[in-house]
C-alpha cells in the first residue's frame, strides 16, 4: 500500500464542464465509428487532449487541430465548436452593403475566368 509524503500536495480534480464542442465531438465521433486514439491521430494531438475534450474537462485551445479533425471527418468547424453555423448567404445582403464600386480604369484587352465555389464536403 503506497503512502503520501507529507507536504506533497494532490492535484486538484479538472472541472467537468458540459460544452457544446464536448457534446458535439462525442456524437461525431460515435456516427463515424472512430475511437478516441483515432480522432487524436487525425487532429495530431495526444490521447489525452482528446479525453480531456470529450469528457468536457478541457476547452480547445488548437484550433488547427479541431479544423483537422472536423475537415477529416466532414463536419462543419463551427457547428463542432459552437453547435452552430453562421454560413453567409449571399442573399441575405446585397453586395453593395459589403463593398464599394471602384473605377480602376483599366485599359486593354483581359481574359475573365469564373468559377462557383461549393462548400467542402457538399455536392451541388
Amino acid at each position: 500500500m503506497a503512502t503520501k509524503k507529507t507536504g506533497e500536495k494532490k492535484k486538484p480534480a479538472r472541472k467537468r464542464i458540459e460544452s457544446p464542442f464536448a457534446e458535439n465531438l462525442r456524437r461525431l465521433l460515435e456516427e463515424r465509428q472512430i475511437t478516441a486514439s483515432a480522432a487524436a491521430i487525425i487532429a495530431q494531438v495526444p490521447i489525452s487532449t482528446v479525453n480531456g475534450w470529450l469528457a468536457g474537462g478541457i476547452q480547445p485551445h488548437n484550433f488547427q487541430a479541431v479544423q483537422r479533425l472536423s475537415t477529416a471527418l466532414k463536419a462543419d468547424f463551427e457547428m463542432l465548436l459552437c453547435g452552430t453555423s453562421h454560413a453567409f448567404e449571399p442573399t441575405e445582403m446585397p453586395l453593395s452593403a459589403i463593398f464599394d464600386e471602384v473605377d480602376v480604369g483599366l485599359q486593354g484587352v483581359y481574359r475573365l475566368s469564373l468559377k462557383r465555389l461549393v462548400r467542402k464536403g457538399q455536392s451541388e
